[in-house]
């Protein structure tokens, strides 16, 4: 066993490596190293685990790796290589766990992949892949993790793939779902067709995300099954029907994305409080929603043990047209983006319900009435977007009991009366209220009436609807789930930095920049 990862070695990896050739694991992740992978590392027969990870590696995957035939763990990813994937890595039928994630590959997924027999984790996600999903995937019995996203797929998922969860135009044969699948990403594709019924049985997922496609259709009510699920994204697709009631089963569900599809009807009253992860204080925020894997311990590791593969729930937000994407989010981050729909009717009072909810966005809709004071219930939120709806009657007093609020949006709508001055209300600018005529107080530059213009006073304690509020101006944001470096579940990093601003306090406490998976 040779670990040099995590070193800050630099330049290329010396020719004496070509004499360890009784070396079975040998990880040197998570350096500088730089140049080509050297065709040396074929002669080492023995290795049944290799990590390259993490490294700046360029040209190709070396045709010397064909010998390799005892690797059960080859990890690539996090590199600069380009090139097809190679037909060779076929001969690796022992390969149970391949990532060849975040690099520069292009083409089409070869067809070898489906001679990996035991393969139980593929990642792919971020490189420059082609075409459509081989129909082949669904021979890939073991699959547990897959990760395809940010890629450049496109067309339907063949039927033959049903006993996989990661696949684009997803089949209807996901009704042969593994129940043994947690993660589930096929976000950032051009994916198309509707989603099909998923497993009647055994659910074991925990992530899905397939925002940003052309999914069309509505949602499919054996998601139900899903009791385990904590984050769901379908941002950004066509979407339609009426809110899924049935989402109320989901009671460990944290994290909601729905923004930007087709939705319409109604918001449900009575199911939001069943919502019980939203509903509890999570105080663990040193640690990240996501899922890891152990690698089973070799014989002469016995006194250690190896986590060497796992995935992180990230997020993307796009807040005026600026685009942040946050590798990890925080386990105890709950959020609802219901955004860029067409739901109608009152905000129920009963989303006051979710103590735990810290972001809140239901803007760009045609939601009516009054915003209800309930909302004061959500003691630990930190962003409200109620904007570009069609919300009436005074902004509650009771809005101001949200001490831990830093972002507040309910511009364009027709909401009346003076704007509350105290507390985190105090901190809003004249785009948190632009675009409503009976507003007025500061911080525009309309003046209430009646002596000095004061406020009038607090509504009754027993009012239900008093007010309103919104969140960001033109604010969109997607759960990607997918930061996974590859495996079952589609998973991406994206590698740029970003500008973070000064109005997104939020962001800044939930996410961070970009971070290698195994640093």
């Amino acid at each position: 066993m040779l670990d040099l990862s995590a070193n800050v070695l630099t330049g290329e990896i010396p020719s004496s490596f070509s004499n360890l050739t009784r070396l079975s694991y040998l990880d040197l992740s998570v350096n500088q190293l730089t140049g080509q992978i050297p065709s040396f590392l074929g002669k080492i027969y023995k290795l049944s685990e290799l990590y390259l990870h993490g490294n700046q590696f360029t040209a190709q995957i070396p045709s010397s790796f064909q010998n390799l035939t005892q690797l059960s763990i080859l990890d690539l990813s996090q590199n600069q290589l380009t090139g097809h994937i190679p037909s060779f890595l076929g001969n690796l039928s022992q390969l149970s766990i391949l990532d060849l994630s975040l690099n520069q590959l292009t083409g089409q997924i070869p067809s070898f992949v489906w001679n990996l027999t035991q393969i139980s984790h593929l990642r792919l996600g971020q490189n420059q892949l082609t075409g459509p999903i081989p129909s082949q995937l669904g021979s890939l019995i073991y699959l547990e993790h897959l990760d395809l996203s940010l890629n450049r797929f496109h067309g339907p998922v063949p039927s033959s793939i049903s006993h996989l969860s990661n696949l684009s135009v997803i089949p209807r044969c996901l009704s042969n779902l593994s129940s043994t699948l947690t993660v589930l990403s096929l976000h950032d594709n051009n994916f198309y067709g509707g989603i099909p019924q998923f497993h009647k049985g055994t659910c074991s997922l925990r992530m899905i995300d397939f925002s940003n496609n052309l999914l069309d259709g509505p949602l499919p009510r054996s998601l139900a099954n899903c009791t385990e699920l904590e984050f769901l994204n379908m941002g950004n697709n066509m979407i339609q029907g009426i809110f899924p009631s049935w989402l109320g089963s989901l009671a460990n569900l944290k994290i909601l994305n729905l923004s930007r599809n087709k939705f319409v009807g109604l918001l449900p009253s009575n199911y939001f409080q069943y919502w019980k992860a939203m509903r509890l204080l999570n105080t663990s925020g040193s640690s990240y929603i996501g899922y890891s894997w152990n690698v089973p311990q070799s014989p002469f590791m016995s006194s250690f043990v190896s986590v060497k593969g796992g995935y992180d729930y990230s997020m993307t937000i796009v807040n005026k047209g600026t685009v942040m994407v946050y590798a990890k989010i925080l386990e105890y981050l709950t959020v609802i983006d219901l955004s860029s729909n067409n739901f109608t009717g009152e905000i129920p009072k009963s989303i006051g319900s979710l103590e735990g909810l810290h972001l809140l966005n239901l803007s760009h809709n045609l939601l009516a009435g009054r915003i209800p004071p309930a909302l004061n219930g959500l003691t630990n939120l930190e962003a409200l977007d109620l904007s570009r709806n069609h919300l009436s009657g005074e902004i509650p007093e009771k809005l101001t009991e949200l001490t831990y609020l830093a972002v507040f949006n309910v511009s364009y709508n027709q909401l009346s009366g003076s704007i509350p001055r105290v507390k985190q209300f105090n901190t809003f600018d004249n785009s948190s209220y632009k675009g409503n005529a009976g507003l007025c107080g500061e911080p525009l530059s309309k003046k209430c009436a009646g002596p000095d213009n004061v406020a009038p006073p607090a509504p009754a304690a027993g009012d239900d609807y008093e007010g309103s509020n919104t969140l960001f101006d033109d604010f969109d944001w997607k759960i990607i789930l997918m930061g996974f470096a590859s495996g079952l579940v589609i998973g991406v990093v994206l590698r740029q930095g970003i500008s973070i601003r000064a109005d997104n306090l939020f962001v800044r406490k939930f996410g961070r920049r970009y971070r290698r998976r195994h640093a």
